[in-house]
């Protein structure tokens, strides 16, 4: 989960989600009604987050582990300089907490649900 967070939302490296999620992986988060679905699609995902927050990081704060469920407290740090569902740019600083709990199977990542304040990162966004 570390090296995912670094390699695919800081290094930008597109090729990890495909290496370490699997082909029917789902994430869970707020603001979504559905889970996203697949490595393509978290990549949608991620390319959202980048074309809104540029130069975003996100910042791995701890990390526990049991059996096959990984959880990690995460900080995402960013500016808001493009449109995000539909807000435009507001160069608004964020910097959003939460928790990441990921379920693994045979060394690859087959579901995460984030959980976080989305009201919280809301108004972040309209300052």
């Amino acid at each position: 989960m570390r090296r995912f967070v670094d390699e695919a939302w800081n290094k930008r490296n597109r090729e990890i989600v495909y290496q370490l999620l699997t082909p029917d992986f789902r994430h869970y988060m707020p603001g979504l009604k559905k889970p996203v679905v697949g490595p393509a699609a978290y990549l949608q995902l991620i390319d959202t987050f980048n074309a809104a927050f540029p130069k975003n990081r996100m910042e791995i704060d701890e990390v526990f582990a049991e059996g096959g469920r990984v959880c990690i407290l995460w900080t995402f740090i960013g500016v808001h300089k493009g449109v995000f569902n539909g807000i435009q740019p507001t160069r608004s600083k964020i910097k959003l907490s939460g928790v990441g709990v990921g379920r693994i199977q045979r060394s690859k990542i087959e579901e995460v649900v984030s959980m976080f304040d989305n009201a919280s990162f809301q108004a972040m966004l309209t300052k």
